[in-house]
């Protein structure tokens, strides 16, 4: 009987924890209170600086030929990582770009905004590519406030000919 009530202890407890996790990603408690992000700025960081030739470079591989406006938030860890996240506005994507002059085709994601957000927690069902609509809306916010605004223009992205 000893082992019984143990057990439920256990259960009740573990149950009770997943409870709270989930009220407070319900309440959108940001992930930068939990994690304690910092924002850097990518054009002043040598390991972020071609970020300009990496987009323009990015979109001509994705064969796009008109105005573009992209936004780029560094987000540096408690462990001194840095990250920026790249919102492409009219392609849709959202990339996760680590940096050191890594092509952002590779990108370790790159997530397209009308197939990779679910609207809310429970319907990420496990997955671990899936984001809620809260977080990316989140994202853009904090990325109109305090990321780089990019426009790259037609000119830019015009193929260089031959002679």
């Amino acid at each position: 009987m000893q082992i019984n009530k143990f057990s439920l202890r256990c259960c009740l407890f573990g149950l009770l924890f997943f409870i709270s996790i989930n009220q407070t990603l319900a309440q959108g408690i940001s992930s930068e209170t939990i994690n304690s992000v910092k924002v850097f700025d990518v054009t002043t960081d040598s390991n972020f600086f071609p970020y300009h030739k990496l987009l323009v470079d990015f979109l001509k591989f994705q064969r796009v030929h008109k105005i573009n406006n992209i936004c780029i938030l560094g987000e540096e860890f408690t462990d001194r990582t840095k990250s920026a996240w790249i919102i492409w506005y009219e392609g849709k994507k959202l990339i996760l770009w680590d940096g050191h002059n890594e092509p952002l085709s590779v990108s370790r994601r790159i997530l397209d905004l009308d197939h990779d957000v679910v609207p809310d927690i429970p319907d990420i069902n496990g997955s671990n590519y899936l984001v809620t609509r809260a977080w990316v809306e989140q994202l853009k916010k904090r990325c109109e406030a305090q990321g780089t605004k990019i426009k790259i223009t037609k000119s830019e992205l015009k193929p260089i000919k031959e002679k």
